[in-house]
C-alpha cells in the first residue's frame, strides 16, 4: 500500500509564517545595550515636561535621543542641561564604555552624588551645576584620572575639599562656587599643573591662601571671593605668569597689598574689595599694563594714590572708594584713554579736581563725593559727552 505525504493545512502554514516574521521583527527592533543602560538611568529621574519623550525602547540605538551624542554608534555625551528634571542621580550611565561628557546642569536633581561615578573611567567633563545635590564631595570621584572639567557649582555640597583632589592631574577647570564647603584649601592642589580656572567663591572656606597654589603653573583665573579666608596675599602667587583674573573680594584678608602684585604681567582684573587691607596702594600697580578692572574699595587703605596708576593704560574701571586715602587726585589718571568708571568717594582726598580729567573722553561714571576737595569743577568736563553720572557732594556735618 502506497504511503502518502501529509501536507500541513494552509492555515497552519500561515500561522507558522507569521510566527517567524514576528520573531524577526522583534529581533530587528530590539534596543541595544547602551540604550537599555540609559533607560535604567532615566528611571531615577522625574520628567514633568516630558522632555525625554524621544527616549524610546522601540529604537535600535539611543543616538537620536534628546541630549545624546554618539560616535560610531557609541554614546560619548549626555547633555540634559535645563530640562526641568528632578529625582536622583543613578550611575547606570557609567556602563557606557565611551562616555566622556555628562552635563546635567540647571535642573532640580537632589540627593547624594554617587561614588559609583568613579566607574565612569573615560569621563572628561562632569557638570552637575545648579541642582539640589546635598552631599560631601565623594573622595572616589577624584579617582577619575581623565577628568578635565569638574563643575559642581550652586548646590548644597558641604564639608571640606579632600586632599585627594590632588589626584586629578588632568583637571583644567574646577568650578565649585555657591555651596557650603568649609575648611582650608588643601595644599595638594599644587599638583594640578594643568589647572586653568578655579571658581570656589561663595562658600565658607577658611584659613589662609596656601602659597602652594603658585605651583598651579597654568592658572588663569583664581576666584575665591565671599569666603572666610584670612591673612595676607601670598607673594608666591607672583609666579603665576598666566593669571589674568585674581578675585578675592569679601574675605577677611589683611596686611598690605604686596608690591609683588606688579609682577602679575597678564592680570586683567584685580578684585580685592571688601577686605581689611591696610597701607598704601603699591606704586607697582602701574606695571599692570593689561589691567582693565581694579577694585580695591572698602578696605582700610591709607597713604596716597600712586601717580603710577596712570600707566595702567588698558583700564576701563578703577574703584578705590571707601578707604582712608589722603593727598591729591593724581593728574596722571588722565593718561588712561578708555577709562569709563572712576570711583574715589569716601576718602580723605584734598586739593582741587585735576583739569586733566577732562581728557577722559570715554568717562561715564565719576564719583568724588565725601572727600576734602576744594575749588571748582573744571570747564573741560563740559566736553565729556559720555558722562552719565558725576557726583562730588560733601558729607554734611
Amino acid at each position: 500500500m502506497a504511503r502518502h505525504r501529509t501536507t500541513p493545512p494552509v492555515q497552519n502554514r500561515f500561522h507558522y509564517f507569521l510566527l517567524v516574521l514576528c520573531c524577526c521583527l522583534v529581533f530587528v527592533a530590539s534596543l541595544n545595550e547602551e540604550g537599555n543602560f540609559l533607560l535604567e538611568f532615566r528611571r531615577s529621574l522625574i520628567d514633568p515636561g516630558n522632555n525625554l519623550a524621544s527616549w524610546s525602547a522601540m529604537d535600535l540605538t539611543p543616538c537620536n535621543w534628546t541630549g545624546i551624542s554618539c560616535n560610531d554608534s557609541k554614546v560619548t555625551s549626555i547633555n540634559l542641561h535645563g530640562l526641568n528634571l528632578s529625582g536622583t542621580l543613578s550611575s547606570r550611565f557609567c556602563q557606557l564604555p565611551q562616555l566622556t561628557s555628562l552635563n546635567l546642569s540647571k535642573n532640580f536633581i537632589s540627593g547624594p552624588i554617587s561614588e559609583n561615578l568613579a566607574y565612569c573611567r573615560h569621563l572628561e567633563i562632569l557638570d552637575l551645576c545648579t541642582n539640589r545635590f546635598h552631599d560631601q564631595l565623594p573622595t572616589k570621584l577624584f579617582k577619575l584620572a581623565p577628568l578635565k572639567v569638574l563643575y559642581l557649582c550652586e548646590n548644597y555640597i558641604y564639608g571640606e575639599i579632600p586632599d585627594e583632589i590632588g589626584s586629578l592631574t588632568s583637571l583644567k577647570e574646577l568650578v565649585i562656587y555657591s555651596n557650603n564647603l568649609t575648611g582650608a584649601i588643601p595644599r595638594s592642589i599644587s599638583k594640578l599643573k594643568r589647572l586653568q580656572f578655579i571658581r570656589a567663591g561663595h562658600n565658607f572656606l577658611s584659613g589662609s591662601i596656601p602659597p602652594e597654589m603658585s605651583e598651579c603653573e597654568s592658572l588663569e583665573l583664581l576666584g575665591l571671593a565671599q569666603n572666610r579666608l584670612e591673612g595676607p596675599i601670598p607673594v608666591e602667587l607672583q609666579r603665576l605668569k598666566h593669571l589674568n583674573n585674581l578675585i578675592l573680594w569679601q574675605n577677611l584678608l589683611t596686611g598690605e597689598i604686596p608690591p609683588e602684585i606688579g609682577n602679575f604681567s597678564s592680570l586683567e582684573m584685580l578684585a580685592l574689595h571688601d577686605n581689611s587691607f591696610t597701607g598704601s596702594p603699591p606704586k607697582e600697580l602701574g606695571k599692570l599694563n593689561k589691567l582693565k578692572r581694579l577694585y580695591i574699595y572698602t578696605n582700610q587703605l591709607n597713604g596716597t594714590i600712586p601717580q603710577e596708576l596712570g600707566n595702567c593704560t588698558s583700564a576701563v574701571e578703577i574703584d578705590l572708594s571707601e578707604n582712608h586715602l589722603t593727598g591729591f587726585i593724581p593728574k596722571e589718571l588722565a593718561h588712561i584713554p578708555n577709562l569709563r568708571l572712576l570711583h574715589l568717594f569716601e576718602n580723605l582726598l584734598q586739593g582741587s579736581i585735576p583739569k586733566e580729567l577732562g581728557q577722559l573722553k570715554q568717562l561715564r561714571n565719576l564719583d568724588l563725593s565725601i572727600n576734602n576737595l576744594t575749588g571748582t569743577i573744571p570747564l573741560g568736563f563740559q566736553s565729556l559727552t559720555f558722562l552719565e553720572d558725576f557726583t562730588a557732594f560733601r558729607q554734611s556735618s
